[in-house]
């Protein structure tokens, strides 16, 4: 799932676990005066308005002051996770749980992490210690479930980069269809506090099942501008989920890079560099379309790569064409920050 939803979730439930009703019903503290509450509701107010980094040191100023208040801690965690700060996220949430072990969202929270993470073990793990606090917290059951699919997705994907089988590479379809399902059927709410930080499956590590839909297939009667950005969006989508099929239909015919001199040698290099990732982020913004010579339509944007062996934000540009009734990427280039 893309992080900010659930990290919007996050931000609901620790107000709701500030208030003092919420005191009452999921643990036995004793309740704290309007004059401990207030700092933390600033701060959340902060948190609200993006004021990141100002909510982040009042909230580590205020846990060298007292380390017990998990309030703080679970918000830090929210700020942390959503900075991608994820092994400070992951000590945050611990600090909740350490200090206020029956409750189960904490640990449905480092789930969410360890799933962005591509450690679907470590995210099972949470989620077993969440549904035995709580049996009835039907997020966790849910989230559970679709992290079961993951790790088949993932185990099948593995076997067929050693073994294309046909058999396995249907079997393996049908898995996508199902997760597919999953995900239009059983949308994350983030209206209730026992439905915050839901791990929606990403497919990050699927390989492409066979026929794959094209990442540049666009309706002819989108406008030029409108049908760039769809193609964009797929080509982030096919690159982020390892879908390495789709993710080469989203370039022309003719394009193998600037440092290969073949297609083929392009793609073997690309094939090896996606793969091998454990997991792989991107996302994009400052988006800006223009129409230059010949048909040709340039798009610039902020491209930021996250995955588990490179960070990196750079500028880049790419050109499309019109190809085989698509827009399809006809260069790549990046560009100095």
């Amino acid at each position: 799932m893309h992080l900010k939803q659930w990290i919007e979730a996050c931000i609901i439930c620790a107000t709701l676990l500030a208030t003092p009703a919420a005191f009452a019903q999921n643990q036995p503290l004793q309740q704290g005066s309007q004059a401990a509450d207030q700092p933390l509701a600033e701060i959340q107010q902060l948190i609200d308005q993006g004021y990141k980094a100002e909510a982040q040191r009042k909230l580590q100023a205020l846990l060298k002051h007292d380390a017990k208040q998990y309030q703080a801690w679970f918000l830090l965690g929210v700020v942390e996770a959503e900075q991608q700060h994820y092994p400070k996220a992951v000590h945050a949430f611990r600090q909740v749980v350490a200090l206020q072990p029956q409750l189960a969202e904490p640990h449905n929270n480092l789930a969410v992490i360890f799933d962005e993470l591509g450690d679907y073990t470590a995210a099972i793990e949470e989620l077993k210690a969440s549904l035995k606090l709580n049996p009835d917290y039907l997020t966790a059951r849910q989230n559970i479930g679709d992290l079961y699919i993951k790790l088949a997705a993932d185990a099948y994907r593995q076997v067929l980069e050693r073994s294309d089988r046909p058999e396995l590479r249907a079997r393996y379809a049908r898995l996508l269809k199902v997760r597919a399902e999953v995900e239009s059927n059983h949308p994350a709410p983030t209206h209730q506090p026992k439905k915050t930080a839901k791990a929606q499956p990403s497919q990050r590590h699927a390989v492409a099942a066979a026929a794959p839909e094209p990442a540049a297939n666009h309706s002819a009667t989108a406008s030029p501008e409108a049908a760039i950005k769809q193609a964009i969006e797929a080509w982030r989508k096919a690159w982020s989920e390892q879908q390495i099929d789709a993710y080469f239909a989203a370039y022309a015919d003719g394009f193998k890079g600037r440092k290969f001199r073949t297609r083929a040698r392009w793609e073997a290099y690309k094939r090896r560099v996606i793969l091998q990732r454990k997991y792989i982020h991107i996302r994009i913004d400052h988006l800006h379309i223009r129409h230059a010579a010949h048909g040709i339509i340039k798009a610039t944007f902020v491209q930021h790569y996250r995955s588990n062996a490179y960070n990196g934000d750079d500028r880049k540009e790419l050109w499309f064409a019109r190809q085989h009734g698509s827009w399809r990427i006809t260069r790549e280039i990046t560009l100095a920050k």
